[in-house]
């Protein structure tokens, strides 16, 4: 498990353990999206985005608090984490530009009866 606060460390580390070791299981903490799409092309098995994590744990306690039920926020984080993943596939075969449409479309609103 590698969790530094260096992307370019933690990326030299990821090259090197995969050089001595080529079995070994590799999870890496990735910064932000730009060290992910850069830890993507070195292969780690598992990358976790720490900004992407956290910012959804607290928007998960911020819609609590703002009183929706947790099905309804289970729902918005899944409809966020799967055009996240869209958008990060497509920026990494197209650039960084690519997929900016996702950013500015709403969430559908799941219906009472959907639950």
């Amino acid at each position: 498990i590698l969790s530094m606060d260096d992307p370019p460390s933690v990326n030299h580390a990821v090259e090197a353990l995969k050089a001595r070791a080529p079995t070994l299981p590799l999870f890496v903490i990735a910064h932000d999206r730009m060290h992910e799409i850069e830890l993507r092309k070195i292969g780690p098995d598992v990358i976790v985005r720490e900004t992407l994590e956290s910012s959804l744990l607290l928007s998960r306690e911020a819609l609590k608090l703002l009183g929706h039920d947790e099905s309804t926020i289970g729902e918005y984080i899944q409809q966020f984490r799967e055009r996240d993943r869209e958008r990060l596939l497509a920026q990494m075969d197209y650039g960084l530009d690519a997929s900016k449409d996702l950013l500015y479309k709403r969430f559908e609103i799941p219906h009472e009866e959907e639950k």
